[in-house]
């Protein structure tokens, strides 16, 4: 079963790179004004690295851009609703992960 898992996420990450190079062009139009807001940019930066929690990030994203934890916060809410990022509970907190659509 787990051989069949592994197999079905290999196919979809396939699929999932022919579908960004055949719509390239399409998906930077667009989320070209995700690209340019630096909130935005920053939290899919560090998303596409590894997923981290809701507190976490708006912390050190509000400390390097100087600006309010609640600023991050409607950022991470714009994304999930954009299906750019994904989600998650985890106790008190959110988790978030990238699709890395862009």
């Amino acid at each position: 079963m787990a051989e069949l898992n592994q197999e079905l996420i290999e196919q979809m990450r396939k699929i999932n790179l022919i579908l960004k190079i055949a719509f390239k062009e399409e998906l930077n139009e667009a989320f070209k004004d995700v690209k340019s807001d630096p909130v935005s940019k920053e939290i899919l930066e560090r998303l596409a690295i590894k997923e981290d929690s809701s507190a976490n990030l708006k912390k050190e994203i509000a400390d390097k851009l100087s600006i309010s934890e609640k600023t991050v916060e409607r950022r991470l809410i714009e994304l999930v609703e954009r299906g750019l990022l994904i989600q998650t509970s985890s106790g008190k907190t959110f988790k978030y992960k990238s699709l890395r659509l862009i």
